[in-house]
Order: C-alpha cells, then structure tokens, then sequence
C-alpha cells in the first residue's frame, strides 16, 4: 500500500531473476521459469573384495510343456457404420480450416543428475 502511496518501489529485496519473471509475467502473462543445475553425482558403491562382489544367478531352465491352442471357428463381425451428425461434420470443418498453432515449449526430463530447486523457488518468489 504504501508503494501506490509514495508511488515508488524499492525492490532491495528482489532479485534480478524475479524482478524479469514478475515483469514477463504482468506484460505477457508467462514468465520463464529457472533452469535445472546438475547436481554432482558421487560415487555411493563401495568398491568390494572380490570375495563379496555378487555371482550371476543362472537363467532357470526353459519349460519343455507345450500348450495346444484349441482352434475356434471363424467369427462374423459386422460393422455399423453410423453416418456422422452434424456436429461432427461442422467440427471437422472448423479443424481443417482452422488448424491448432503447434506450441514452441521445451519439454522437460527430469533427470536424477538435475538439482530443480531452483525452478520451484523461482515460481515460488514470483508468487
């Protein structure tokens, strides 16, 4: 309140990264949310004797039984081809003429080198 007021903002506390996101976000109504840092990986197996390391356990044994399959006779399938209503025609219509814009958003794998704290604290300040 005091802002509206005095009509000036001290932004002390913002930083830069938020202060654009809150920018994007009230001229577009998106904003650009922080990239994932890869977090560094170590190495948690213990290297082990080679008296301990684990064996391979042998494949079990492929069964000899076989199945007969009983042989049915032939089933008669018709298909009702029901003609398309009117909705469904106009609907095609409007797609044809009116294709959907292919969005341009990445589309991102979490991967378990990524560290995204930093994308939830980024939609966090913003907010």
């Amino acid at each position: 309140m005091r802002e509206a007021q005095d009509q000036t903002v001290v932004w002390e506390e913002t930083d830069e990264d938020t202060f654009i996101r809150f920018a994007e976000y009230a001229y577009t109504g998106s904003y650009s949310e922080g990239r994932p840092r890869q977090r560094p990986m170590r190495d948690e197996k213990p290297d082990l004797p080679e008296s301990e390391k684990p064996k391979p356990t042998p494949a079990p044994a492929a069964s000899t039984h076989r199945r007969r399959i009983k042989s049915t006779a032939p089933v008669q399938f018709e298909l009702d081809v029901p003609s398309t209503s009117k909705k469904e025609e106009l609907w095609s219509r409007f797609t044809t003429l009116y294709p959907p814009t292919p969005r341009t958003t990445e589309t991102f794998v979490n991967n378990a080198k990524d560290d995204c704290s930093e994308v939830f604290l980024s939609h966090a300040r913003v907010h």
